[in-house]
């Protein structure tokens, strides 16, 4: 049975997660991985990534982390990049949102 791994984050989105891709990949062969996401905050460590999962033989898929504002509220999403173009839509994306204005309070979660 192919393993499928929709969303890792790695230790190159700082201070979120402490997995490192030297670690990441013996375990993911190990486990008979078909594919895996990376989901950051930005998009830091996807050349890395997708380099190592080329060498592993394993199917690459670069996600990106965000927090959608509606009606007041801000709701937890992913989104993936479906082809070079969706990837490039997801460099906007991380572009756009780490110029704009931080508008969440420590309070707010």
């Amino acid at each position: 049975m192919s393993m499928v791994y929709p969303h890792i984050s790695t230790s190159a989105d700082l201070l979120k997660s402490t997995v490192r891709l030297d670690e990441l990949f013996p375990f993911l062969i190990e486990q008979g991985t078909a594919s895996a996401a990376i989901v950051n905050s930005k998009l830091y460590g996807i050349l890395p990534f997708w380099e190592a999962c080329h060498k592993a033989g394993i199917h690459g898929v670069v996600g990106l982390s965000v927090f959608i504002e509606f009606e007041g509220q801000e709701y937890p999403a992913v989104l993936y990049a479906q082809s070079n173009t969706g990837y490039k839509n997801l460099l906007k994306i991380t572009s756009a949102l780490s110029t704009r204005t931080k508008r969440r309070s420590l309070n707010n979660g």
